[in-house]
């Protein structure tokens, strides 16, 4: 057995060629020798015997895999000793003592040399290999050896060369938490490390940080409190700029019993942090349920916040009122007003959208949770707070809060909050997003739609009311001074085919008209940069018609004009391309129809070709600069139309080669 079969095993698993073969050797001399070795003295002689002569060669083998495979294995079986066996009886004590400290020290020697080793694979797994061993054993290793192990392992969580090894390194950190002789060492270093690696470019590093700050919160409180291992203003820095939303949770989890210690000191806490950091404030609200908050705390915190924001809101209208009327000759103290209104109006809108996303925690859950029994009981304890305060269940509650929005901001997030919940519960909020997104008497310059309206249109389509939004945008696209050639044709009464006379129709387009169009342009976009509201919205039979309505107007109107002499005419022209592009390879993604987005792209291309060819003989360089731009944004669509395999045949192909090569010679004469 030990001369044959034992160190053939120990040769093989020590030059395995992959890890995963060399650990299920491992497990086999586990099952036979490791497992044994505190009920049989023979087994240990053995095991020393076995694996001295091999291990510690390959603990110096140039081959990496082989250090690494030895690294495992010395962490397996440490530590090696010789036993009191027929061959050592001769021995004194002393003798006996001094045998097993060098061999001990030679495996510690092991263990900084793999601690520093070249290979970073090698590394790592040494880190968390020496944590093992330290927290196992630590009562019985020299102290002096203890300490530069630790202090190596510390190093090592500043490798600067890979993200795995300070990852690793922490994570042999935190396996000396269970260690109770290793505490004192911990609470010198862990604040030094933690605070250093709290903001580490990587996430992983980020998350094992705070793994352990939930370690010492939660499980281990008598190594150094959280707070002072991090500083709470790194944590809620965190997560108020962080993009991971791993990281937010756990941040939010380790702040949780200090902002809602309990369900009734829950809201003011909570009022607090919006009022004082207000980003912090709503990634803490938003990850509240995840957390672990329960759901009857978060909803008594919903219905305190939003009493509060309604009595205080009252308060202040009639104190602004007040002042105003006093104070309507003083100039210096108007200004004044101005200023402390402007503060109130942003305390408020930090807070509604708190309440707002504490809302959504309970109403949003992650995708594998979405059809939970869990899930199910927070949306009715949601809406049991929202009938609550809605004592008609008409929407007044939301109603009251849209009526006392201090700022256009304000009234967005009432809206996005209302966009969450069915339609019979927002009652006369949802007439007042028909009526903000009504495209009825628009005029003016160009611009960006406000945030109200933005707010309002991307509700109206997760109310499931983007049908209604679709007619009004295409009796808008269709002039009422055009005309059908197959009017005559369908005199008799029969319906049409609406494609066939969108495409059909002959357009005329009054300069008058441009602003309201230019406004349709900027809710489309609106629509298609929320995900929500875009699924609802390409859902619709009737989208298809539009994007032939807006494909006709953009390239017979826009483009075919060349509205590119002005500033206002450049960046709408933009627009409409972009939305145009958008809209189409949105829908041919979602409903699969390629040939839509396909048709699109090749018409606009086109058209760009002839406002290209124009403006090379008689435009200026703004306007070859501004079609420039235009023709970059086309390109990148047309990259995701070739990802989404549209330019699959080889006709779109070669039109797609023949444009970027006049491209290329427009951009030539820039």
């Amino acid at each position: 057995l030990e001369n044959e079969l034992v160190p053939g095993l120990v040769h093989s698993c020590l030059h395995a060629r992959t890890f995963k073969l060399s650990d299920m050797l491992r497990r086999l001399l586990r099952a036979m020798l490791y497992q044994n070795r505190t009920k049989l003295i023979a087994c240990e002689e053995i095991i020393r015997t076995t694996h001295e002569p091999l291990i510690f060669r390959a603990l110096a083998a140039c081959n990496a895999q082989v250090r690494r495979n030895a690294c495992a294995l010395i962490t397996e079986c440490f530590p090696l000793m010789h036993t009191k066996d027929a061959s050592n009886r001769n021995r004194t004590q002393a003798e006996w003592k001094a045998l097993n400290e060098r061999l001990l020290a030679k495996q510690l020697d092991a263990f900084h040399s793999l601690l520093s080793d070249s290979c970073c694979e090698v590394r790592m797994l040494a880190a968390t290999s020496v944590g093992h061993v330290l927290r196992d054993h630590w009562d019985s290793l020299p102290a002096v050896t203890v300490v530069k192990l630790v202090n190596q392992i510390v190093d090592l969580s500043h490798d600067v060369g890979s993200v795995a090894v300070r990852t690793k390194a922490l994570q042999g950190l935190a396996m000396l938490m269970d260690c109770v002789h290793a505490q004192d060492a911990l609470r010198k270093a862990l604040p030094s490390v933690l605070s250093s690696h709290i903001h580490d470019p990587s996430s992983r590093v980020r998350l094992q940080c705070l793994q352990i700050l939930l370690q010492l919160h939660l499980q281990v409180r008598g190594i150094v409190p959280f707070y002072e291992a991090v500083e709470v203003t790194q944590l809620l820095e965190l997560l108020a700029k962080d993009k991971e939303q791993e990281v937010k949770v756990k941040v939010s989890k380790l702040l949780l019993s200090s902002y809602i210690p309990s369900e009734e000191e829950g809201a003011s806490f909570i009022m607090a942090l919006l009022q004082q950091q207000p980003q912090a404030g709503r990634g803490f609200c938003l990850h509240a349920r995840q957390a672990g908050c329960e759901p009857s705390t978060i909803a008594t915190i919903i219905y305190e916040l939003v009493t509060h924001l309604v009595y205080a809101s009252d308060s202040t209208s009639n104190k602004a009122s007040k002042r105003r009327a006093r104070n309507r000759d003083e100039d210096q103290e108007e200004e004044e007003g101005h200023e402390s209104s402007a503060l109130e109006s942003e305390v408020w809108c930090n807070v509604m959208q708190g309440i707002s996303n504490l809302v959504r925690s309970l109403l949003v859950r992650p995708s594998a949770r979405k059809r939970s029994q869990a899930h199910s009981e927070d949306v009715e304890i949601a809406f049991d707070v929202l009938k609550k305060l809605d004592k008609d269940h008409s929407g007044s509650a939301l109603h009251k809060l849209y009526q006392l929005a201090p700022s256009q901001h304000a009234k967005a997030i009432v809206i996005n909050l209302a966009s969450l919940l069915p339609l019979k519960h927002c009652g006369q909020l949802a007439k007042k997003c028909k009526k903000v997104c009504s495209l009825a008497g628009v005029r003016g310059d160009v611009g960006d739609v406000g945030l109200e309206a933005a707010a309002s249109i991307r509700a109206l389509c997760c109310w499931g009311l983007s049908s209604d939004l679709i007619t009004t945008m295409m009796s808008h696209l269709t002039p009422s001074g055009s005309k059908s050639p197959d009017e005559s044709e369908n005199a008799g009464g029969a319906t049409p085919d609406a494609k066939r006379i969108c495409r059909r129709m002959s357009y005329d387009w009054e300069e008058e008209d441009i602003p309201l169009l230019a406004h349709l342009i900027e809710l489309l976009a609106c629509v298609l940069s929320r995900e929500e509201a875009r699924q609802e919205f390409l859902q619709e039979d009737s989208c298809e018609n539009l994007v032939d309505s807006l494909k006709i107007f953009t390239t017979e109107y826009v483009l075919a004009e060349g509205r590119l002499t002005t500033p206002e005419d450049q960046s709408f022209t933009k627009k409409c391309v972009m939305v145009l592009c958008k809209l189409a390879l949105h829908y041919s993604n979602a409903t699969g129809a390629t040939e839509v987005a396909g048709s699109v792209l090749q018409d606009v291309s086109k058209q760009t070709l002839v406002c290209m060819e124009g403006i090379t003989t008689e435009g200026n360089e703004e306007s070859k600069v501004a079609l420039l731009q235009v023709i970059e944004a086309l390109t990148a669509l047309s990259s995701d139309a070739l990802l989404l395999n549209i330019f699959s045949e080889l006709a779109h192909v070669e039109s797609a080669i023949e444009f970027a090569r006049k491209v290329n010679a427009f951009a030539m004469t820039l």
